[in-house]
């Protein structure tokens, strides 16, 4: 697992500092993921949403003929789910770059079971 973190580092990671890395979980699990060795990693409950994302930026990258990498939660009530998307990545993406998102947002509900059905909402309130 250390020789394939810092292969894929590309000479910004050592191995001392890829075993250092490896201690903490969110390193650790992404490494899973992106070995196959794990289907996906939740996170987030005990870092901060940088700390989450950071190793999955570095080590993962994103998905063969994707341009932009976003964030999903699932929001679970009553049995109904919701997925909401990039409330944590893109401060300001541009009109393309949130159509990739609504699609991305829109497979990986497919993924869980759900038939996707896309609103777009703006956290601008009131013309702020």
């Amino acid at each position: 697992m250390v020789t394939r973190m810092v292969a894929l580092r590309r000479g910004r990671l050592d191995h001392e500092e890829a075993r250092e890395k490896l201690t903490h979980t969110n390193y650790f699990g992404t490494m899973l993921v992106e070995m196959g060795k794990a289907d996906g990693l939740l996170g987030g409950a005990t870092y901060s949403t940088a700390d989450t994302v950071r190793p999955a930026l570095q080590l993962v990258k994103t998905a063969p003929g994707q341009s932009i990498v976003s964030s999903t939660f699932i929001l679970v009530k009553d049995g109904q789910q919701l997925f909401m998307s990039d409330c944590a990545i893109n401060l300001d993406p541009n009109p393309d770059e949130l159509v990739e998102i609504a699609l991305q947002t829109a497979d990986t509900a497919q993924k869980f079971g759900v038939e996707p059905r896309v609103a777009m909402l703006s956290y601008s309130s009131y013309g702020s």
